[in-house]
């Protein structure tokens, strides 16, 4: 599962902290971790958020001081419809959420972010476990287009051995 995080670069401790805990179960992209020199920004970020499955976004009221990067990343995953998980700093007013407004959160406490991680790691899971059940609908879908195409292609068959007879 690919996971990109949009977060204030005031945070990025922060965010190494959460993307050390989620790793062993998603492929995180985050700015500081996988920007490369000589690329342009935005088409990166977008291209980033184009491939996730689910984007975090890091609430702190460092965040509040970049709200138009931050916002241009949320619409971006929001136009995308891409499932999208705001982390959110105690102290930081729901009516400061923007873009996020309506979106349920988990609550995240800067300094001991463990709880918020393990609710997240839940999230992650769960995910997981809807995407492999999309992809086992598929198959069967797949599976069963298959099966009539043979069952047609065999009734044609025997049409023309049929037609043939005559």
């Amino acid at each position: 599962m690919n996971v990109f995080i949009s977060y204030s670069v005031s945070d990025t401790q922060l965010v190494r902290t959460v993307a050390d805990h989620i790793k062993a179960k998603a492929n995180v992209t985050y700015w500081d971790q996988s920007k490369e020199p000589g690329k342009e920004t935005w088409p990166t970020i977008f291209s980033w958020i184009d491939a996730a499955e689910l984007v975090l976004v890091l609430i702190t009221e460092n965040t509040l001081s970049r709200a138009f990067s931050v916002g241009q990343e949320v619409g971006h995953a929001r136009k995308a419809n891409k499932p999208i998980i705001p982390l959110v700093a105690k102290g930081v007013k729901s009516s400061e959420l923007g873009f996020l407004a309506g979106i349920t959160y988990v609550q995240l406490d800067t300094r001991n972010p463990s709880a918020a991680i393990q609710a997240l790691q839940q999230q992650l899971d769960k995910l997981k476990q809807q995407a492999l059940l999309r992809q086992q609908q598929l198959q069967a879908l797949k599976d069963q287009e298959n099966r009539q195409g043979i069952a047609i292609l065999a009734l044609l068959a025997l049409l023309l051995f049929f037609l043939s007879k005559e």
